[in-house]
């Protein structure tokens, strides 16, 4: 009789080991994107990409005919919001966390800008770099950002170079300094994708 209950003990602590593994270890290892580490939005890391431009899909919203800007003022915002090579979502490039820039409806929202620059690397790959910018008021946009080269009562454009392109961001608020949407351009029709 004792040897039958320590048998259910052990077959009781493996099934917990069992389902904390499947329900809880394997879905963390799960965020890692497949042959590189997660995007790291303004960090040092990139995720490495396989496949051509128009086939990329950042923040599931693809690119269109025009690639020189894209705009999303939306209303809704996603958490751990993944970016994927192409539409079927075969291979993830990593997760972000995208809020939306023009929901008035929700407390604490940010004016973000996610911009992914991807460019040709060696082997044909494409490599991404996310960039963050935060602020969910015309002050704390200009605390983080600085100055901008252009300002007035709706809104403020900042220009930075990078790699020989130039990009130009602007911010527009309401009349209470509150950011509602954002946008972002770039100088290179080379440029293969920035997303924001």
């Amino acid at each position: 009789m004792r040897k039958a209950s320590n048998w259910i003990r052990v077959i009781l602590f493996l099934v917990i080991v069992g389902a904390a593994i499947v329900f809880i270890i394997l879905p963390m290892l799960g965020t890692t994107a497949p042959g590189g580490p997660k995007l790291s939005f303004g960090g040092s890391e990139t995720c490495q990409l396989g496949d051509t431009l128009e086939k990329f899909n950042a923040a599931g919203f693809y690119m269109g005919k025009n690639t020189q800007d894209h705009t999303y003022t939306g209303l809704s915002s996603q958490d751990n919001l993944a970016v994927y090579l192409n539409a079927d979502r075969a291979q993830s490039c990593g997760k972000g966390h995208l809020v939306n820039k023009g929901d008035k409806w929700l407390k604490g929202v940010e004016c973000m800008v996610y911009s992914f620059e991807l460019r040709y690397a060696d082997g044909g790959h494409m490599t991404c770099d996310g960039v963050e910018t935060l602020g969910s008021t015309q002050e704390a946009i200009r605390s983080g950002l600085g100055n901008p080269e252009q300002s007035n009562d709706e809104y403020d454009k900042y220009t930075y170079k990078k790699s020989g392109r130039t990009y130009k961001f602007y911010f527009y608020y309401d009349e209470s300094g509150v950011c509602t949407s954002a946008e972002a351009y770039q100088n290179d029709p080379k440029l293969s994708f920035q997303s924001f």
